[in-house]
């Protein structure tokens, strides 16, 4: 135990007792166990239970800014600027944190992958992934075996992993390169990923910042792209 301290960079056996406790009650309960809570008040205190969702959103969301680190975000961002692909990884309840990066750096970036899984292609999306790419993976409890799978497979190939996850002894914190803690709510069904999709927009916006002046002309054309098809409503 004393050399599993050291090497996770604790000082004593204390400090990790004290985080494997409250990894521990962080777990969430099961969906079962969250709709039969749900169910089991009275319509009295349906309301109650609407504001408490709220008020862990928001918790959830503050907390996450409040443990953005700046180091964190630079090496992230040296990482995009110099990736050759960028996959998006986000399963289930994570999938509008990974679409929502991918939607917003498409707009000036031929470089973004998003693994979406379509069709049970998940693995065939990461047929090119090595050296030089990067994979950012959105994760938490509970953890889909396939994201295990392709992070496994990402490292191996020699990809960097960017993981955004809800603790250090996630499989994703464990083999990530660069890691962003988010813990979601478990209020709902599924986990909310308010939080998540927070970071994704953070890193969108970090990666646009990084780009330079290439990122702009390819924002024009995409301005010019919706105008021609008339995407949007002009009301």
């Amino acid at each position: 135990m004393v050399r599993l301290t050291r090497a996770l960079g604790l000082t004593r056996y204390e400090e990790l007792r004290a985080v494997f406790q409250a990894e521990l009650d962080r777990r969430p309960p099961s969906f079962l166990a969250r709709a039969r809570e749900l169910r089991a008040q009275s319509k009295s205190k349906w309301t109650n239970a609407v504001h408490h969702a709220i008020d862990a959103e928001l918790a959830s969301v503050h907390e996450c800014v409040n443990h953005l680190s700046d180091e964190a975000l630079e090496q992230i961002a040296s990482l995009f600027v110099k990736a050759r692909r960028i996959y998006v990884i986000g399963f289930r309840g994570m999938y509008p944190a990974a679409f929502t990066f991918h939607y917003a750096s498409s707009m000036f970036s031929e470089r973004v992958v998003l693994v979406d899984g379509a069709g049970g292609t998940h693995i065939d999306a990461l047929r090119a992934i090595g050296t030089g790419d990067v994979a950012l993976v959105f994760t938490c409890r509970p953890y889909p075996r396939a994201v295990a799978t392709l992070l496994k497979f990402s490292k191996d190939r020699g990809a960097k992993l960017v993981c955004v996850t809800d603790g250090p002894f996630s499989p994703a914190a464990r083999c990530a390169d660069v890691l962003l803690t988010v813990h979601p709510t478990t209020s709902s069904l599924p986990s909310s990923s308010s939080a998540n999709v927070l970071v994704s927009r953070v890193l969108a916006s970090l990666f646009l910042a990084a780009s330079g002046r290439t990122s702009v002309e390819a924002i024009r054309n995409t301005d010019e792209h919706i105008a021609a098809f008339k995407i949007y409503r002009d009301d």
